[in-house]
């Protein structure tokens, strides 16, 4: 009896330690960077232009609302046509008050094919640009790219980067196939970098898939049964160039939903990982 006991213990301890309750959902807002796709540079360069004239009036008539600047590029656009002050204090404000944030990134670059030097520029650059404005950055996005270099952890890791945010082309997601919980992890370089790495389990544009909060529960159920063993889960919500409109759409149709065990809150990349840390300390 007492060893029955013991094995039916170990099972339940087992079960306990390996499918963790997902309590909260992070719908993270952006848009995605990729110029030719759907217009020309010019084109692309003045549609960011106007979302980011736009975008400072819908952080203040959505207080729940937060957006995730994907790449510089698209803030270098407005930048080169706005020098307001009063502008660009009240970006530092969102900043402050984690709704809005910017990502060490200047575009979703092919890093495999860069030398040493334009992939430390591609982190550096806009991180040293945003440092002019009094903004500080934590964390990187690529999204959409076909591969990494080996070395894109220790460039981050050394330019003091601590998080890193994969977002997969969702016409691959499903090839890739990740097993389980593997897309949570530290990323280690040669030179012994560590960046906190996520990999989108779906897309890059999985908070566009959900068209109800049933079918959000029904993702976070199979995500618990594969074995994520964290509490809180990331929902990247964004397409080609679409600007902040999916994520008002994420917020509207999701967040605003009232669940049964669930929090489901617009927020950034950066909450994500400082709660997921937290939740593994």
């Amino acid at each position: 009896m007492k060893n029955r006991l013991s094995v039916l213990f170990a099972v339940v301890f087992w079960l306990t330690i390996s499918f963790a309750e997902i309590r909260e959902v992070l719908i993270i807002p952006f848009s995605h960077l990729d110029i030719g796709f759907t217009a020309t540079q010019k084109e692309v360069s003045e549609r960011y232009v106007t979302m980011f004239e736009n975008l400072l009036d819908v952080l203040e008539k959505f207080p729940d609302f937060s957006f995730t600047v994907e790449s510089f590029w698209q803030f270098q656009q407005w930048l080169k046509e706005n020098k307001s002050e009063e502008k660009i204090q009240k970006i530092r404000t969102y900043v402050q008050e984690s709704r809005l944030e910017f990502m060490a990134n200047f575009a979703n670059m092919h890093t495999g094919f860069q030398n040493a030097l334009t992939l430390h520029e591609t982190v550096a650059f806009p991180m040293r640009e945003l440092e002019k404005l009094g903004i500080k950055v934590y964390t990187c996005i690529q999204n959409d790219v076909p591969g990494f270099s080996a070395d894109f952890p220790d460039i981050l890791f050394n330019l003091g980067i601590r998080y890193l945010m994969i977002g997969l082309n969702d016409a691959y997601a499903n090839t890739l196939a990740l097993p389980g919980y593997s897309h949570v992890f530290y990323w280690e370089g040669p030179r012994g970098g560590k960046v906190l790495t996520y990999v989108t389990k779906g897309s890059y544009m999985e908070g566009m898939l959900f068209r109800s909060a049933s079918a959000l529960e029904q993702f976070v159920n199979e995500l618990e049964q594969s074995g994520y063993k964290h509490s809180v889960l990331p929902l990247l919500t964004g397409f080609v160039n679409a600007g902040y409109e999916p994520g008002v759409m994420a917020l509207i149709k999701l967040a605003r939903t009232r669940y049964e065990k669930l929090n489901v809150i617009v927020s950034t990349p950066s909450t994500f990982f400082e709660k997921l840390e937290k939740d593994n300390a």
